[in-house]
C-alpha cells in the first residue's frame, strides 16, 4: 500500500468516508421502501454507493493493517544507535542504522587522515601539510589557505600548493568575490563547469582553466578563521564533500586550540 495510507489521518478520515457510506445506503433503502417506483434508479444508485464503501472498507483495513507507529517514523532515533546527550549509544535497531553509523565514523576517519599526523608550531608549515594530504587525496591541481588578517577582514593566504602564477594570490576581503562571500555566508561553496578564465579573475587561482572550485570555510564557535580555496580537474562526489566539510570543522578547530584564533571574527 502506498506510503501515505500509513498516516492516521488519513486513516481516520477513511473510516468517516465508510460510515457515511453505509449512512447514505441505508437512507437509500428506507427511500425506497416508501417510493417503490423509483425503484430502479435508486437501486443503480445505490450499487456505486455500496461498490465505493466497500473500496473504502478495503483501503481502511489495508492501511490499517501496514500502520506503524508514529514514533517509529519521526523519530527513527529513538530506536536506533545514535548518541544521545549523555553520549551512550544504543544497540542497532536494523542494518541500515548500522550503515549509517559505519558512514558517518567513515566520513570522520577520512577527514582526520586529511590533517597531519602532528600538529606543527608554525600555522603555515600546517596549512602546507592541510594543502599536501588534499592533493594526495583529491588530485587537486592548485590550492590556497587563507587566514584572516588580526582585527580585520581581509584573509591573506599563508600557504599553497601548486601555484605558477608570477604574481602572488590576492588578499580576499570578507563579502567581496566567491570566496569572500562564501566566508560571509559560513557556508562551503561547491562550483562546477568553471567557465575559461574564470578563476584568473574571481578566485585568483591562476591561468589554469580547472572544470571543479571548491571554498571551504573555517568556522568554529562561529568565528571566520580562515578558508580552503582548492581546484580540481574531476568532479568532487557526495561523500567527498562531506569529508571535507568535516575536515573544514576539524581545521576551524585547531586554528582555536592550537594557533590562538580566538581574536579573529
Amino acid at each position: 500500500m502506498v506510503p501515505f495510507l500509513r498516516n492516521r489521518l488519513i486513516l481516520f478520515l477513511l473510516l468517516i468516508l465508510l460510515l457515511a457510506d453505509f449512512l447514505v445506503l441505508f437512507s437509500l433503502f428506507r427511500r425506497m421502501e416508501v417510493q417503490p417506483s423509483q425503484s430502479e434508479t435508486v437501486t443503480a444508485f445505490v450499487a456505486c454507493i455500496f461498490l465505493a464503501g466497500i473500496f473504502s472498507l478495503f483501503l481502511f483495513l489495508s492501511a490499517w493493517q501496514k500502520n506503524i507507529h508514529p514514533a517509529e517514523t519521526l523519530y527513527p532515533e529513538a530506536l536506533t544507535g545514535v548518541t544521545g546527550i549523555n553520549g551512550n549509544v544504543s544497540a542497532p535497531a536494523n542494518e541500515n542504522t548500522q550503515a549509517y553509523t559505519d558512514s558517518s565514523e567513515s566520513v570522520q576517519t577520512l577527514a582526520e587522515d586529511l590533517l597531519p599526523a602532528a600538529i606543527p608550531e608554525k600555522l603555515s608549515l600546517f596549512a602546507e601539510g592541510v594543502l599536501s594530504h588534499l592533493a594526495r587525496k583529491y588530485d587537486i591541481v592548485t590550492g590556497l589557505f587563507y587566514v584572516p588578517e588580526p582585527d580585520s577582514d581581509v584573509f591573506k593566504p599563508i600557504a599553497r600548493y601548486a601555484w605558477y602564477s608570477p604574481d602572488p594570490p590576492p588578499e580576499v576581503r570578507l563579502g567581496e568575490s566567491l570566496p569572500g562571500q562564501a566566508v560571509k555566508d559560513k557556508r562551503m561553496l561547491y562550483i562546477t563547469h568553471v567557465p575559461k578564465n574564470y578563476l584568473t579573475v574571481i578566485s585568483g587561482l591562476g591561468s589554469s582553466d580547472p572544470g571543479y572550485l571548491l571554498i571551504l570555510p573555517l568556522i568554529e564557535e562561529d568565528k571566520n578563521l580562515g578558508f580552503l580555496e582548492i581546484a580540481t580537474f574531476k568532479p568532487l562526489n557526495e561523500n567527498d564533500l562531506q569529508v571535507l566539510t568535516q575536515l573544514g570543522k576539524l581545521v576551524g578547530k585547531i586554528l582555536i586550540r592550537h594557533f590562538n584564533a580566538n581574536n579573529r571574527a
